[in-house]
């Protein structure tokens, strides 16, 4: 890997992966960073499954507007004018998402993380 954004790309989603599954949630890098058809996007979590892209900017160039934009809100809706209103973009903070998809019905502790946790009650 010599190009210096594709360093940057993967640190930001090596990085995310890490946070994803300290938290309890079971996540991983797609192959080759979302460029095969199969693989979509550049991070995969399932139960439930959502597929997140990954952007990394040096100083936060674009994104200090929408953290602007937000303050001390919970979440910042983005919405094009004409567009569908399912169309709408929703940034929100990344402990604030990891909530939801922990709390989601369709949530399941990854398995290796229930084997640690029998684990730890059996030795007790």
């Amino acid at each position: 890997m010599t190009n210096k954004s594709k360093r940057k790309g993967y640190k930001a989603e090596h990085n995310l992966v890490k946070y994803f599954k300290h938290k309890g949630l079971s996540a991983r890098r797609q192959p080759m960073s979302g460029a095969l058809s199969d693989f979509p996007h550049d991070i995969q979590i399932n139960n439930p499954s959502v597929n997140i892209e990954v952007k990394s900017r040096k100083g936060g160039t674009g994104f200090k507007t929408l953290k602007r934009w937000k303050q001390g809100a919970t979440a910042l809706a983005l919405h094009e004018d004409h567009e569908y209103l399912g169309k709408n973009l929703i940034c929100v903070d990344l402990d604030f998402f990891v909530d939801l998809l922990l709390n989601h019905n369709e949530y399941k502790v990854p398995y290796d993380l229930e084997i640690k946790e029998r684990f730890k009650h059996k030795n007790r």
